[in-house]
């Protein structure tokens, strides 16, 4: 008898921990992050700090401040291409159908570019396995983020930014070491030359903007004065390799989601508008006069012979592009059209209008500032692309991109206007 029962104990013990793993397989990507600290939950939070770290450093290293690829960014990479599996069988078996139905615009975009990359006779660029590694990692893995996250991702890219701050702080004494050696004087710009970093000072800024949008917030008021405590040094560090495409794409994004939110909040947000033009007006100045690299890139190089780049290729028009040259032409717009011809500069217009459409539609649906600032983010790496680098170097742009289309996927997309159309014709409906 006390077999019996010892086997019917064993059985039970088995088959609640088949249930307890077959479950966590099913829902460990889509179960909301409001549940308790199941192992669902803890799959989620990897995939957002996966997610912040590709939007901000992509696999490029996190603290390049110090030049050098550190053990922490070996154990970041590490991680970050361990976790792909599981949510590769997540897409798999759970979100194809939805996914495909709105990811395909960039995926076809994907495949006209790699077919005109591989074929094209004029192509003498072809980007290393770690870019289009990156690449790939950051499409796939922030296009999982759904809307309901995107606070907690605004709070981890926080965390990334007070991370940050904290490491430089605390290695002061050897940062010195090489400011004083001339090595990191020369990558930070402080001197006469051009800062050697592009997307560093995205980052930067990247985390600036996130801290600035969450003062804006209705967060607790310590929450808030945290975050912008926690972004002097990002900023400082921006600003310091004087690179003036992040710093007008910075600008922009902060304006754009400043007066976006007056419609949600209306004297809140006019107030916070008017704020922001008065300190931008009086801070331009103080700026210049702290970073005389900043003042002289802005005074004395114009626009770094960009026109002298952009003219050959208006010039030339070619319906499948004249292939990768060795050198970008700094425009995403006019990379397009030069390396990918015609069609390839239609879809990504067609991209641009798909992504767009429906992030503005889900943003008019719900009011949602979190979509907004994943809006602005999105602008600024877009904007930040009009100067500098070409699309297989910007990990970070095309995982804002992935970031907009996943944070729409299985949302009802539908403006206030449809809404109150569809909700007039069902009570009449209703009442007849």
């Amino acid at each position: 008898m006390n077999d019996i029962a010892l086997k019917e104990t064993r059985g039970k013990r088995r088959r609640h921990i088949r249930s307890t793993f077959h479950g966590a397989y099913q829902n460990v990507v889509p179960l909301s992050l409001s549940t308790g600290w199941s192992l669902s939950r803890i799959a989620r939070w990897v995939l957002l700090g996966a997610s912040g770290l590709l939007l901000l450093f992509g696999r490029g290293g996190m603290f390049a401040v110090f030049g050098e690829y550190t053990l922490l960014d070996r154990v970041l990479n590490i991680l970050l291409l361990t976790i792909t599996p599981l949510f590769f069988c997540f897409l798999l078996l759970k979100r194809l159908p939805g996914y495909l139905r709105v990811m395909w615009p960039l995926l076809l975009l994907m495949v006209w570019v790699s077919t005109t990359l591989i074929y094209n006779p004029g192509t003498s660029y072809f980007p290393d396995r770690t870019s289009l590694i990156t690449l790939a990692y950051s499409i796939f893995i922030c296009s999982q983020v759904n809307h309901k996250d995107l606070k907690f991702l605004r709070y981890v890219i926080l965390f990334f930014g007070a991370f940050f701050s904290l490491m430089v702080l605390i290695n002061q004494s050897y940062l010195n070491e090489l400011l004083n050696s001339g090595i990191l004087r020369y990558r930070l710009g402080l001197d006469t030359s051009v800062a050697n970093i592009i997307i560093y000072p995205r980052a930067m800024y990247a985390i600036v903007y996130t801290s600035l949008v969450t003062f804006l917030m209705k967060e607790r008021i310590w929450f808030r004065l945290g975050a912008l405590v926690f972004a002097v040094l990002p900023l400082m560090v921006a600003l310091a390799t004087a690179n003036r495409g992040t710093a007008v794409a910075f600008a922009l994004a902060s304006c754009l989601f400043v007066i976006l939110q007056i419609r949600s909040r209306r004297i809140i947000g006019f107030l916070s508008a008017a704020l922001f033009v008065i300190m931008t007006w009086f801070i331009y100045p103080i700026i210049l006069d702290l970073f005389p690299v900043f003042a002289r890139r802005v005074m004395l190089e114009g626009d770094s012979g960009r026109w002298e780049i952009w003219k050959p290729v208006l010039e030339q028009v070619s319906l499948f592009g004249f292939g990768v040259p060795s050198e970008y032409v700094h425009n995403i717009f006019l990379e397009f059209l030069h390396d990918h011809g015609l069609i390839g500069l239609f879809l990504f217009l067609f991209l641009l209008f798909h992504v767009l459409g429906r992030v503005w539609r889900l943003f008019s649906h719900t009011g949602d500032l979190n979509v907004l600032w994943a809006l602005g983010l999105w602008a600024f790496q877009m904007t930040a692309q009009q100067f500098s680098l070409n699309i297989y170097m910007a990990g970070s742009l095309w995982a804002s991109f992935a970031l907009m289309i996943g944070i729409t996927i299985g949302e009802k997309c539908v403006s206030q206007p449809q809404l109150a159309v569809a909700q007039t014709t069902r009570s009449r409906e209703v009442l007849s």
